[in-house]
């Protein structure tokens, strides 16, 4: 459902300074989707079938049926590309519960059709095998009779999934919510190498994928999550996530041109992130937790808390709004 095409096209425009204001509209358009999409009176059916990741699942997200079979990957991966889980993730991840949304979007990590459908990202599990028969019915059947056709395909291939094909993959949600609890990436951090020292091979593979990431845009995810806690509408997460889009391509050496260029043109997988982690967590694993350090180790966390709020500060320019943060009003925006 995406390959990365898209944010590499926009990342070729933010790096000419009189073309950033069309890679903003770039986003300004896929939100609008997103939002057109969670509006639909017509019901929506996504077959998630394969790799369905950051721009491909806000196409998924926001419709009433979400078929995920055996072979769905489902992953919000922003980070890995110095940007931050978008296309309504504020929403949708806060809304999981145990802290599995700061888990899958400060980590990347990918999940399968098992996980997707216990956690409500998917609304029905059906067997790859079956899709072409479901595809058939739903063009057979009337629209209001879609879910009710997803629901008879899923009961149809209820067993048809043995092995690992139909296990889920999460650690335990008791886990999750003690180890990505609070609003401090370092004591996350400190947490995971603290289990992982111990033995505990998922907090191993949360840690590494974290300091594998931008420094930045796991700062930044994390805040959103939290900010997005307190708001009570996917129109408001949009907008939230509107303006930090726009900042990631507006402030002067921020890591999604970087992230983008290193994982999508170069392709040498080695970003020169604007902000880095200790050396010492890197090469050892071992991150102290807050108020500790050492050597060239600050007390305090990786990013300056003043880099993250430039984010949620107002925009430098003016912007149209989107459709769906114009709320009655015109004209531009500086949010």
């Amino acid at each position: 459902m995406c390959a990365g095409g898209d944010v590499r096209r926009v990342v070729s425009l933010a790096r000419d300074p009189s073309r950033a204001l069309e890679a903003c509209q770039f986003f300004t358009t896929e939100y609008e989707c997103d939002w057109a999409l969670a509006g639909m009176r017509a019901t929506q059916v996504a077959l998630m079938d394969g790799i369905v990741m950051g721009g491909g699942v806000g196409l998924c997200a926001h419709g009433r049926a979400r078929v995920a079979t055996e072979r769905t990957r489902w992953a919000m991966p922003e980070v890995k590309i110095g940007l931050f889980p978008d296309v309504g993730a504020s929403w949708f991840l806060t809304r999981l519960g145990g802290e599995v949304g700061t888990y899958l979007g400060l980590t990347g990590r990918a999940i399968n059709g098992r996980d997707a459908r216990d956690l409500g990202l998917a609304t029905h599990l059906v067997p790859s095998a079956r899709v072409p028969g479901l595809v058939e019915a739903l063009l057979r059947g009337p629209g209001a009779q879609a879910v009710a056709v997803c629901d008879a395909a899923e009961e149809a291939g209820r067993g048809e999934l043995g092995g690992g094909a139909g296990a889920g993959s999460l650690p335990p949600r008791g886990d999750l919510g003690a180890a990505f609890a609070g609003d401090s990436v370092r004591a996350i951090l400190a947490r995971l190498s603290e289990r992982a020292g111990a033995g505990c091979a998922w907090s191993r593979e949360a840690l590494d994928a974290m300091l594998a990431a931008s420094p930045l845009a796991v700062h930044l995810t994390l805040r959103m999550l939290r900010e997005a806690e307190g708001i009570p509408t996917l129109r408001e997460c949009l907008a939230m996530e509107w303006r930090l889009a726009c900042q990631c391509l507006l402030q002067e050496g921020t890591d999604f041109v970087e992230g983008v260029e290193a994982a999508l043109v170069r392709k040498d997988g080695r970003p020169a992130w604007r902000h880095e982690w200790p050396a010492r967590w890197r090469e050892t694993g071992r991150v102290d937790p807050p108020g500790e350090g050492g050597e060239g180790i600050p007390p305090g966390e990786a990013v300056p808390r003043a880099a993250v709020d430039a984010f949620f500060a107002p925009l430098s320019v003016e912007l149209p709004w989107p459709r769906f943060a114009r709320d009655g009003r015109s004209g531009k925006s500086r949010m």
